[in-house]
C-alpha cells in the first residue's frame, strides 16, 4: 500500500489538472481483488486506472475550496497582503494555484510558489530553529488561564461553587484565573508559579485544566461559563497514605509555561511532578 500511495503522490499529485486518466500497477495482494470499481478509480488486470475529472470533483476540489476559504478569511484579517507563498506537496500543485488565482480574480495579491516547495516547511522550521530570536512579539489569539479554587466571595460567588474544606477555610471552586488575554502581546517567552495545596478527600484539589476562551467581552469568572474550553488536565494520583486524615495538605507550585507555540502546566510536589501540554494560539509580529 505505501508504494502506491507513493506512486500516486509522484505521478497523480502533481499532474491532476490535466485531462487523462492514470494507469498504476498495484502490487499483488489478494486485498486488492476485493476492491469496487468507481466512478473515480477501475480495477482491472493488475492496474489501477484514475480518472482526473473524477479526482478532481469528488478528492482534491472540497480540500481546494477549504484551503480558498482560508485564504479570503486571513484577507479579511490582513490590514494588507501583497502575496501569498504555496509551500509543501499540495502547494506545487499547478491546479491548486490555477484555482486560487480564480478565486482571487484582480486583486493586488500575487501568488508564490519557491523552489522545490516540497521541502520548503522543513527548510522552514530548520531556520526557525536556528534563529529564534526573528519574532520577537506574539499576540495572543484566545484568553488563555488555569481552573482553580480562590477564596469564596459572598454575594458574588455561587453557592453551588462554594467549598468548604475540613479546617473551615471557605473557598469557590472552577474559578478561571487568566494569564494571558486575547489580544495580549508577549515579548519572549513567559512563566508564571502559583503556589498550590493539595487537599486528601476532596477530588477537585487533585486535578485542574489549562482553559481557553475565544470571547472579546471580558474575562469570565467561573471554568464552567459560557464559551470556556478545558484544553489539557493535570490530575495528581497516589499522593496520600490510606492512613491520612481527609484535610491532609500537601504544598507544590503550579508552573506554567507560555513558549513559543505550546503552554505546558506542570505540578510541582516535593518528589514528583506532572504535566500537560496545549497548542499556543499566537498571531507572530516581526521586527
Amino acid at each position: 500500500m505505501s508504494i502506491l500511495t507513493d506512486k500516486f503522490i509522484e505521478k497523480v499529485k502533481p499532474n491532476i489538472n490535466l485531462e487523462y486518466s492514470f494507469q498504476l500497477d498495484i502490487p499483488g495482494d489478494p486485498c486488492f481483488d476485493r476492491l469496487p470499481s468507481s466512478g473515480v478509480s477501475e480495477l482491472e488486470d493488475g492496474g489501477l486506472t484514475l480518472h482526473c475529472d473524477q479526482l478532481r470533483r469528488d478528492i482534491f476540489d472540497p480540500e481546494i475550496g477549504n484551503v480558498i476559504d482560508l485564504i479570503k478569511q486571513q484577507l479579511l484579517g490582513a490590514k494588507s497582503c501583497k502575496g501569498i507563498f504555496l509551500v509543501g506537496g499540495f502547494g506545487s500543485s499547478d491546479y491548486l494555484q490555477g484555482c486560487i488565482r480564480d478565486a482571487l480574480g484582480d486583486t493586488s495579491v500575487s501568488l508564490f510558489m519557491p523552489a522545490d516547495a516540497e521541502m520548503a516547511v522543513v527548510r522552514g522550521a530548520v531556520y526557525s530553529g536556528l534563529n529564534m530570536d526573528s519574532i520577537n512579539t506574539r499576540v495572543a489569539r484566545r484568553s488563555y488561564g488555569l481552573n482553580l479554587a480562590k477564596p469564596f466571595r459572598e454575594d458574588v460567588d455561587p453557592t453551588s461553587n462554594l467549598w468548604e474544606l475540613p479546617d473551615g477555610r471557605r473557598l469557590c471552586k472552577d474559578r478561571f484565573v487568566c494569564m494571558v488575554r486575547k489580544g495580549e502581546k508577549m515579548n519572549g517567552d513567559r512563566v508564571h508559579d502559583i503556589p498550590i495545596l493539595i487537599s486528601k478527600g476532596q477530588y477537585e484539589c487533585s486535578e485542574t485544566f489549562i482553559c481557553a476562551y475565544d470571547g472579546s467581552d471580558g474575562i469570565p469568572e467561573y471554568t464552567t461559563s459560557s464559551g470556556v474550553v478545558r484544553l489539557g488536565k493535570i490530575k495528581v494520583r497516589g499522593l496520600f497514605k490510606e492512613t491520612d486524615p481527609d484535610g491532609t495538605e500537601a504544598k507544590g507550585t503550579l508552573r506554567l509555561y507560555l513558549g513559543q507555540c505550546e503552554i505546558k502546566a506542570t505540578v510541582i510536589l516535593s518528589n514528583s511532578s506532572y504535566s500537560t501540554r496545549v497548542a499556543f494560539d499566537t498571531t507572530e509580529v516581526s521586527r
